[in-house]
């Protein structure tokens, strides 16, 4: 069985990190499944920018859904963090340090 980090850890230290990488990757598509709603529900883009107000409403509503998937997924990321051995923590440092959750803020 290869391992997340791609590298096979050892069997035992990958059957001490399988509950926390599935609970990780539950809250990552839970998260994720709530920000592609909070998405869906925002007034789309339209060919004339809608007016100041509203605009300022769907940045809000945006950043609300960003931030509850921050959190959601911040809370899964400690027991995982912990569970992994140095060399993955520090692969899981620079991935988040470069691009927090690969989350990005387009079309608002």
């Amino acid at each position: 069985m290869v391992a997340p980090d791609g590298k096979g850890l050892a069997r035992q230290g990958w059957e001490a990190q399988a509950g926390p990488w599935g609970a990780f990757a539950d809250a990552v598509r839970s998260a994720t499944a709530k920000l592609r709603e909070a998405l869906a529900a925002t007034p789309a883009l339209a060919a004339q920018p809608l007016p100041a107000p509203q605009q300022m409403q769907r940045r809000i509503a945006i950043l609300t859904a960003h931030l509850e998937a921050s959190r959601a997924i911040a809370a899964a990321i400690d027991p995982l963090y912990a569970a992994l051995a140095e060399p993955q923590r520090r692969t899981a440092d620079e991935l988040l340090g470069a691009h927090p959750l690969g989350m990005r803020m387009r079309g608002f």
